[in-house]
């Protein structure tokens, strides 16, 4: 496998709580992943912009997917997106809805974000709320993208495939699909566990279960779908992610931190990660791709670019940011 120069995008989980008044993280959420400790330590305003202006003077910006938790329990979203988009940086943003109102998707949408994707674990509402939260109602999040909808801006539907969704001939899975259709939604992004999870219902699949989930996916033809599983992954190849409190690992649910963005700018570690010991990677060329193919980020678009970079690390902050 061929290691981008840089990454093409960045999953950057920017908050760790979810909705209010939930006790918990749902089983797949991203904040929570990982060994770190799971509270506090969340980056300022200030290194959110900080980070931003980073990205931006990368001659190819990565596209940027904001998550959490839920990252509209940070009142400093719009700022981070208006900032990440005035210099060229294509946003989206993923929630599970709860915190999403008329006024809140408004907002969003004047400050530049791109889309928005509403989390959906199940069709069915009493697993929906099994797998998520018991807080996490399936109507609260189809309102959410009601809300979205109404903005003119576009939507995509999120689900994480377990063993569940698969019985019935994935029969929840093609629910889902039709759900996301009926809400208007351009692309249904289905995400596999990753290698190795054992994370309760959302548990790495078998290979069975995996061949068969493939197949249902394929008779879905009536809307776009984005998939990302262990094997068309380019976690640390083509994309990497930012944690709540400015970790990078080479994706969701992985322990292998190779940089902080309090210490060092992302593309140094990016390079150190990759390069042989002792050997200085060429900061110019173009781009290559993960198995010889063009990785495509969310929306389909590949990157080609040439790199030379400087810049200083995000300097920490005393100050706690407003969630």
């Amino acid at each position: 496998m061929t290691t981008w120069p840089a990454p093409a995008s960045i999953a950057w989980n920017v908050a760790r709580a979810c909705s209010r008044g939930i006790e918990g993280p749902c089983a797949h959420c991203l904040a929570h992943a990982g060994t770190w400790p799971a509270l506090g330590g969340e980056l300022s305003t200030m290194e959110l912009l900080h980070v931003a202006d980073e990205l931006a003077q990368w001659p190819a910006p990565p596209r940027l997917t904001l998550s959490g938790g839920d990252p509209l329990g940070r009142e400093d979203l719009e700022t981070l997106v208006t900032q990440a988009t005035r210099r060229g940086i294509e946003v989206s943003v993923a929630t599970p809805g709860g915190r999403l109102s008329s006024r809140r998707a408004e907002s969003l949408a004047s400050a530049g974000l791109a889309s928005l994707a509403i989390s959906l674990a199940s069709s069915d509402d009493a697993r929906h709320a099994a797998l998520a939260h018991p807080g996490a109602t399936l109507d609260v999040a189809l309102a959410a993208a009601a809300r979205w909808s109404a903005t003119g801006r576009p939507l995509a539907v999120a689900t994480l495939v377990n063993a569940g969704a698969l019985a019935g001939d994935g029969a929840d899975l093609r629910a889902l699909a039709n759900r996301a259709r009926d809400l208007g939604a351009q692309r249904l992004d289905v995400v596999f566990p990753p290698a190795g999870s054992r994370r309760g219902p959302l548990r790495e699949l078998t290979p069975a279960e995996s061949d068969a989930a493939a197949a249902v996916l394929a008779e879905i033809a009536d809307i776009p779908l984005s998939i990302r599983s262990p094997a068309r992954c380019e976690c640390g190849l083509a994309s990497c992610r930012i944690s709540p409190d400015g970790k990078l690992t080479a994706g969701a649910f992985t322990n292998d931190v190779f940089g902080d963005v309090r210490r060092a700018p992302i593309l140094d570690s990016w390079r150190e990660r990759h390069s042989p010991k002792g050997e200085q990677p060429s900061p110019e060329g173009e781009q290559p791709s993960p198995e010889g193919e063009q990785p495509s980020p969310e929306g389909g678009q590949s990157r080609q670019a040439t790199f030379e970079f400087t810049a200083a690390p995000v300097k920490p902050s005393r100050k706690s940011p407003r969630s």
